[in-house]
């Protein structure tokens, strides 16, 4: 086995085992993911001087702009993961710079209202808050929209709701190991239960419950696997083949290939969730990132 592969085990492991355990409350992993990602603004600063960072309200939301160069025109809308119950703009911060770093685009991160104090359709609401104040602010700039984990299936639901409204559509969607079915039915629910450090069935089921609330899982806009992918734009789904919500990457391509949208899946070998975003040091980290920024570049 490759070694940046078992040192993304090892570390997968040693976070989980410390910070992320299944009987903690919602209070206490909100606050060690806040812990262990938040990252200072002078941080980041300190490794591009040419960092600039907005912070500001969207009708109440609070949201950082982050762009690395000032001649960033493409803007990404980025919608962080959690389970729909944790994550933050603090928390996600350093992701979202990332991104801008090497993707060569402005994002915009946002702190989405969480479940179960604010369960569905709450942070699709907010997204969508953000969404047409991106384009009405900024009519002629090219807006995507990309997410990690539920941020990935919120990105998904998100467009789904804006070609539903006939809303102008994003120029691209990205989603990053999505948690796309709520219903938690996916073939590797079990058949990657051993091998996926950072999630179990048991765990997402309860987070699931708390989100979707009175509505039913299998609404699209809650699970997007159940969703109709016709208009979409081109969308690029990243996944590990050992997580536990595989199937729902898989799932997805499929109903976006057969509606005749450009996508493509890319399943990172032997790699956990959010894998190239939670380890950017990792070799295949960088195939990954690079790969999304010729893709985020294509408009």
């Amino acid at each position: 086995m490759r070694v940046p592969v078992q040192l993304c085990n090892i570390l997968s492991r040693a976070v989980v085992g410390g910070f992320f355990r299944e009987n903690y409350s919602a209070k206490t992993l909100r606050r060690n993911m806040k812990m262990i990602s938040s990252t200072p603004i002078a941080a980041l600063k300190w490794r591009v001087p040419a960092t600039e960072i907005e912070s500001f309200k969207i009708d109440g939301m609070y949201v950082e702009f982050i762009s690395t160069n000032p001649n960033q025109k493409k803007i990404l809308l980025f919608l962080h993961g959690g389970g729909y119950f944790m994550g933050s703009i603090e928390g996600h911060r350093r992701i979202a710079w990332e991104l801008s770093h090497h993707c060569n685009v402005k994002v915009l991160n946002i702190d989405y209202r969480l479940a179960p104090e604010n369960p569905f359709p709450a942070c699709l609401e907010d997204a969508k808050k953000a969404y047409h104040f991106l384009r009405k602010n900024y009519p002629n700039a090219s807006v995507s929209i990309g997410g990690d984990s539920a941020g990935g299936g919120l990105s998904l639901a998100l467009v789904m709701a804006l070609r539903d409204e006939g809303a102008v559509m994003p120029d691209q969607v990205f989603a990053a190991s999505p948690w796309a079915d709520l219903t938690c039915a996916g073939d590797s629910m079990l058949q990657n239960a051993t091998k996926d450090f950072w999630l179990t069935k048991t765990g997402l089921s309860s987070w699931a419950a708390d989100y979707y609330a009175k509505t039913s899982p299998s609404n699209p806009y809650v699970s997007p696997v159940f969703g109709d992918y016709k208009s979409f734009p081109p969308l690029l789904i990243f996944c590990g083949d050992h997580e536990i919500l595989l199937s729902d990457s898989q799932k997805i391509y499929e109903k976006a290939k057969a509606a005749g949208v450009h996508v493509k899946l890319h399943i990172g070998s032997e790699m956990q969730h959010i894998w190239f975003l939670a380890f950017p040091f990792l070799q295949e980290s960088h195939a990954a990132i690079d790969e999304l920024k010729s893709f985020l570049g294509e408009n």
